[in-house]
């Protein structure tokens, strides 16, 4: 068995440039369908909701990367359901999604699954600190493309 060699940068450029690796794409979108499954037996929770809206913020700033497949308003909706599910759960203990947040984002989890499939990695790595800055109140902006 040979040790194995720290990647050149050129390796590693080229690395990012694939799809992610499918156990890191299986384990990623397992916990977007165990929140949403949660969600739809009525035993989800509001960490499950948290991890529901950062695959909408995840989804959307993939999208803006690449194709533009996603109308914003379903995005918007979406995050909207999401959060009115959150101060409903906080109120009553109940934590459930209405019928056209839970149809947008069964959606949107199918999407993000067909994404983590075929997507460059360098794009959900750029999504991951995107949504970081977010989180942090920092300028989410994608800066400009590269000429």
């Amino acid at each position: 068995m040979r040790p194995t060699a720290p990647r050149s940068r050129g390796g590693l450029a080229k690395t990012l440039l694939l799809p992610m690796p499918q156990q890191q794409a299986e384990a990623l979108s397992l916990q977007y369908h165990a929140a949403f499954q949660a969600l739809r037996m009525r035993a989800g929770s509001a960490h499950g909701l948290a991890i529901l809206l950062q695959l909408v913020a995840l989804d959307g700033f993939v999208d803006e990367a690449r194709r533009h497949e996603l109308c914003i308003e379903v995005l918007v909706a979406a995050e909207r359901g999401i959060n009115a599910a959150l101060e409903h759960g906080n109120a009553s203990g109940e934590w459930a999604l209405d019928p056209q947040t839970d149809e947008l984002v069964a959606a949107l989890i199918v999407w993000h699954d067909k994404q983590l499939r075929c997507a460059p990695l360098t794009l959900f790595a750029e999504a991951l600190e995107r949504l970081e800055r977010l989180r942090d109140g920092k300028s989410y902006v994608r800066p400009p493309a590269r000429r």
